[in-house]
């Protein structure tokens, strides 16, 4: 009896216990299972989450290189209309300079030279000495035709073998065109035998005559502006042109003193002149002060039309355009 109730008693036990751990497995079971399943929904949701930046980021891509390929464009089409925009500017700017020297050409001789005359007797009644060298505006007479000596050194003391060829400078005539108020032809006096000074203002050459008082080599010229015809036929070894064919207007009344200066130089001797090479510095309609511009293919030709061999030049495309015409 004791045996079958222990017997009973353990199987209840048993049949308890395996409840217990079935509702306990059935517990973990659910829990595994949710757990697996709130993994699985996680992680699907992270993929879900990542291809939407992988989208996303696909897009910024292509809109960042749609923009980029914009921005290429628009630069390249700034810089074609920048180019076009300079070609207009130089285009224009030619045309004018051609209108100007077209309505230079037109411009009566008498009325060019009259505005020349006038327009300089002006700026010496003004400030001659600043007129007729820039770099002070206000000079002492000593400091002033200090600056020609200088200028003398420069341009001519450093050249004598081209300017001489071997003759005394005490025995040459020389011609001084634009001489102003005497700046230069001060110095050229002290050099040279003979000094004939030109210039077309006569405010200019009066101031000239009293600075040069002492100067009895020194003879001084009022031309009309337009050519030499003033100056005696003389022989002239020599003839010289610093800062004054840059301030003429018209091309043809620079071809005018050169061809008049051959007229007047002996043959085989030299014109050292300065013009303006400077095409932007082109004249405005009949501008005295920025005068007509010339290249050096322009100046072999004048050269060869006025009997002249064109032997050297520098400066070409400045303002200090340099040239030496030999008279053949």
């Amino acid at each position: 009896m004791e045996s079958g109730s222990h017997d009973t008693l353990e199987g209840v036990l048993k049949q308890r216990i395996h409840g217990c751990v079935r509702r306990l497995a059935g517990w973990l079971e659910a829990d595994v299972t949710g757990a697996a399943r709130d993994l699985t929904a996680e992680r699907e949701q992270r993929q879900r989450r990542e291809a939407e930046q992988a989208r996303l980021i696909s897009e910024l891509i292509a809109a960042r290189d749609a923009l980029e390929a914009e921005r290429d464009q628009l630069k390249a089409h700034c810089q074609r209309i920048d180019r076009e925009l300079a070609a207009c500017v130089a285009r224009a700017t030619e045309l004018e300079r051609e209108r100007n020297d077209l309505r230079i050409q037109l411009m009566p001789n008498d009325e060019l030279s009259a505005k020349m005359r006038s327009e300089w007797d002006v700026r010496a009644a003004e400030n001659a000495l600043h007129y007729t060298n820039t770099a002070e505006k206000e000079w002492s007479l000593d400091e002033y035709f200090a600056s020609g000596e200088a200028n003398v050194r420069e341009q001519i003391s450093t050249d004598l073998a081209n300017i001489c060829q071997g003759d005394d400078p005490a025995c040459m005539r020389v011609l001084e065109i634009g001489c102003g108020a005497g700046r230069i032809t001060r110095a050229l006096a002290r050099m040279f035998g003979e000094v004939h000074g030109v210039d077309i203002s006569g405010e200019m050459l009066r101031r000239a005559r009293n600075h040069l008082a002492g100067c009895d080599n020194v003879f001084l010229h009022q031309t009309s502006g337009l050519d030499l015809s003033v100056v005696p036929p003389a022989a002239f070894d020599f003839a010289f042109s610093y800062i004054v064919f840059q301030h003429i207007p018209a091309k043809e009344v620079v071809e005018n003193y050169i061809r008049d200066t051959g007229r007047l130089l002996k043959s085989g001797r030299l014109f050292k002149f300065q013009v303006q090479g400077y095409p932007a510095a082109g004249a405005e309609v009949a501008d005295t002060w920025l005068g007509a511009c010339f290249t050096a293919a322009e100046m072999h030709t004048i050269a060869e039309r006025h009997g002249f061999e064109l032997r050297h030049h520098h400066g070409e495309g400045t303002q200090d355009f340099w040239l030496w015409f030999f008279k053949r």
